[in-house]
């Protein structure tokens, strides 16, 4: 069996001609075998020569009722099934890791913001990975990221914090607006008017017109 091991190792034997060698060892065929792996038929029995030629063994007999591991062929049966049984492993592991995730995320957004905007992207995320608690905190205070006050911010004015990774979702417009019973306001005379406008702790807004 050392001598086995030896030579599939050294001829490099890679995993898509170890499914190969497994689904012709358990169904018998080529045909059947490219079935199992969606496969086409000339290509099983292509890379199953090249298999047998770069290990320079015959790991099949081909008789009129399908095909028969040889002795070769029996002999590293076993380490090809330990070889799937890594790359399936490999496999759970890679795309179910996200589906583990598990623990506390804190997210801060503005009131608004996290009444409106939030509650349909929670619930999507919430069905994606049920064993994370979300927790949302509104308000206007800016929430330090660094100090883990927040896992996840969201907010109108960019982050001056060193160390944060931040993105750009979207571009808001907002203007100033007066009751349709009032007078138009003259351009930089606000005489007669008073403004209402969003609390300063968020920040500064900067306007532009156009």
């Amino acid at each position: 069996m050392h001598a086995v091991r030896s030579f599939l190792w050294v001829h490099g034997m890679e995993w898509s001609d170890v499914r190969v060698f497994l689904a012709v060892a358990r169904t018998g065929t080529l045909g059947a075998a490219a079935r199992a792996l969606q496969l086409s038929h000339p290509t099983i029995g292509r890379r199953l020569r090249a298999l047998e030629e770069a290990t320079g063994q015959v790991l099949f007999q081909r008789t009129a009722d399908g095909f028969i591991l040889t002795e070769e062929g029996t002999a590293i049966l076993p380490l090809a099934e330990q070889m799937e049984e890594s790359a399936l492993t490999m496999e759970r592991r890679l795309t179910g890791e996200q589906q583990k995730l598990e623990g506390t995320l804190k997210v801060s957004s503005a009131d608004w913001f996290g009444a409106y905007v939030l509650p349909p992207v929670i619930a999507a995320f919430s069905s994606e990975y049920p064993l994370v608690e979300i927790e949302v905190l509104t308000g206007t205070r800016l929430f330090n990221l660094a100090q883990r006050e927040a896992d996840v911010a969201f907010r109108i004015v960019p982050f001056n914090g060193p160390d944060i990774v931040q993105r750009r979702l979207t571009r808001m417009r907002y203007g100033v607006y007066v009751a349709t019973t009032s007078a138009d306001p003259v351009e930089s005379d606000g005489t007669g008017h008073r403004l209402i406008a969003m609390d300063t702790s968020t920040g500064d807004f900067r306007i532009s017109t156009g």
